[in-house]
């Protein structure tokens, strides 16, 4: 149950785009619940060799405890929830969906998108590195300072944090019990950042620095305004 968890936080960010955080909650949803609809619908209607392979993929993944990179192994079923995702929007059968609707979520995605970028270009001055801010490069250089290349690193997103550091990266699960300690202990994970910026919504985890500030394994080694870093303590 622990991967099920794991990966249907994980499924969502495929559709995650540079918008309102709203906004963004709307798109994933939304999403989420036409692809659930056209899986229904596909599965009961015509159940192809796809299905099959989505199907026979999702079990080896719930049942394979893996969970230091997640979205890698979701990659090959993207064409499918593709395919599901279109499948649902079309049971809806409202007429101004078939006209306009699909132009305006393209028109407000782009724009959003276009006033995020211009925003960061603008900013240059104040150091941005790519869509995050200053607090966040500072974390960046401090874990590149750090971290060897043969040590892993958790983080709620490790994906983003592998493209930016190119460090080995880990899945930081959200949820705070003793098998998460136990895990990441198991799996010798050697470090752990952690966002404690509510500015930065999409991995601010409050929860998750008073968690591992009281843990005699892990040790605060470097800290700012936004993030913390902690260390396996030797």
């Amino acid at each position: 149950m622990s991967n099920l968890n794991n990966y249907a936080k994980a499924i969502p960010l495929f559709f995650e785009q540079e918008v309102w955080g709203w906004a963004n909650v709307v798109l994933k949803t939304g999403a989420i619940c036409f692809i659930i609809v056209g899986v229904v619908k596909k599965w009961f209607s015509k159940f192809e060799a796809l299905d099959l392979f989505v199907l026979l993929f999702l079990t080896i993944l719930i049942f394979y405890p893996y969970d230091k990179d997640l979205i890698r192994f979701l990659i090959p079923l993207f064409p499918a929830f593709l395919l599901y995702l279109f499948l649902g929007l079309r049971e809806i059968k409202l007429q101004y969906l078939e006209k306009g609707f699909f132009a305006f979520i393209f028109f407000g995605i782009f724009s959003s998108n276009f006033i995020n970028d211009k925003s960061i270009i603008s900013n240059e001055a104040l150091n941005q590195y790519g869509p995050i801010n200053i607090k966040a490069h500072e974390a960046i250089m401090i874990i590149n300072e750090k971290v060897e290349a043969n040590q892993l690193i958790a983080f709620s997103k490790p994906w983003v944090l592998h493209y930016y550091t190119e460090k080995q990266t880990y899945f930081l699960n959200p949820t705070l019990n003793a098998e998460l300690k136990n895990k990441l202990i198991k799996d010798k994970v050697d470090y752990i950042l952690v966002c404690t910026n509510e500015k930065f919504e999409e991995i601010f985890n409050a929860e998750h620095a008073s968690f591992f500030s009281n843990w005699e394994s892990y040790k605060l080694d470097w800290k700012n305004s936004a993030f913390q870093l902690y260390r396996k303590s030797n």
